[in-house]
């Protein structure tokens, strides 16, 4: 997925655990009386398409061998951490890694994000953190 800012591109990917997670998260809206799965994803892939326009605007929680993870909150209950990777050079991709989505309700829902992409950086492997503290 890639999306033009003007001078580069920043591309778009999720960890296997935010894959996982996006369709946990979709099955329980899917299962709640007035739940609408639909209009959830909906407001994630507009939200993770803003945030393609300004990655580093979103609050810094934890920085990790010098990568910073942040949290991109959706409808002001959907926790979504990512660490941005700039490109190296001036007008060279940039990276936004989506570590996990998670529902602000769950017991501690930012802890245990811990895990490699799964399409290696070029420019080597991501951080791993144990958790956040909330």
């Amino acid at each position: 997925m890639e999306h033009d800012t003007g001078d580069a591109v920043v591309e778009l990917e999720f960890t296997a655990r935010a894959e996982a997670d996006l369709a946990a998260f979709l099955h329980f809206v899917r299962r709640q009386p007035f739940g609408n799965p639909i209009r959830r994803r909906a407001a994630i892939d507009a939200a993770l398409e803003r945030l393609r326009l300004a990655p580093e605007g979103c609050r810094a929680l934890k920085v990790v061998q010098g990568q910073t993870y942040r949290l991109l909150v959706v409808e002001g209950r959907i926790l979504i951490p990512y660490i941005y990777t700039p490109g190296r050079a001036p007008g060279e991709s940039g990276r936004i890694s989506v570590r996990a989505i998670r529902h602000s309700a769950m017991e501690h829902p930012l802890r245990a994000v811990r895990e490699t992409p799964n399409i290696p950086y070029g420019w080597g492997r991501s951080a791993m953190w144990e958790s956040i503290p909330t």
